[in-house]
């Protein structure tokens, strides 16, 4: 194992953790895509992809279990590079096939894809406030990505969807005050950085 590469993913991850714990301290966390927090995912984004170039995907072989969450949470965070992140995919799949990665993490990145394209998810991962301010997930069919989710070994939809409420609460989280402002914000970021 690549004791000093594990420790720079950790650390990446780390650093992006620190910014997000920053902003829910100072209330900014849930106004938009902070844009400190987007720096460093873009920097965490590239190094990674230097990476990923150098020794392929950082597999558990070569970064330990610890090291190969890091880098799947780096992967789920280049959202502002989005031929950065699929790519990333594609050398998930292949290390999900080697063992290197586990399928799980395959999961999370495609659905991340599919949601910044706009696009029904495969397992509902990601969540997002509807303009009646229900939290919800954009599947494909409800029963089938729960039939996806429990080949995952994962908890439903339905209560995935109770304990991010919950977490939105207790960090003080809600809809967004104006829903169609929130909504024009995200399409013109995403047409800016290229996912529509």
């Amino acid at each position: 194992m690549n004791k000093n590469l594990s420790e720079l993913l950790l650390n990446l991850m780390n650093k992006d953790a620190e910014l997000r714990k920053k902003a829910l301290g100072d209330g900014s966390l849930y106004d938009g895509y902070n844009e400190e927090i987007e720096k460093v995912h873009i920097e965490n984004a590239e190094k990674l992809n230097e990476i990923v170039s150098e020794y392929g995907w950082p597999g558990k072989s070569l970064v330990g279990t610890d090291g190969a969450d890091a880098a799947i949470v780096i992967a789920q965070n280049s959202i502002s590079k989005p031929a950065l992140q699929k790519k990333f995919l594609e050398f998930v799949k292949i290390a999900v096939v080697e063992n290197e990665a586990l399928p799980i993490h395959e999961a999370c990145l495609e659905d991340r894809i599919l949601f910044n394209q706009g696009k029904p998810q495969k397992y509902g991962m990601l969540f997002d406030w509807s303009e009646k301010g229900e939290f919800l997930t954009n599947v494909d069919d409800i029963e089938l990505a729960n039939e996806r989710r429990m080949t995952l070994d994962i908890i439903s939809i339905e209560e995935a969807t109770r304990l991010h409420l919950n977490k939105i609460d207790t960090e003080g989280g809600g809809p967004p005050l104006d829903f169609h402002e929130h909504k024009r914000k995200e399409l013109e970021w995403a047409k800016k950085v290229g996912w529509r």
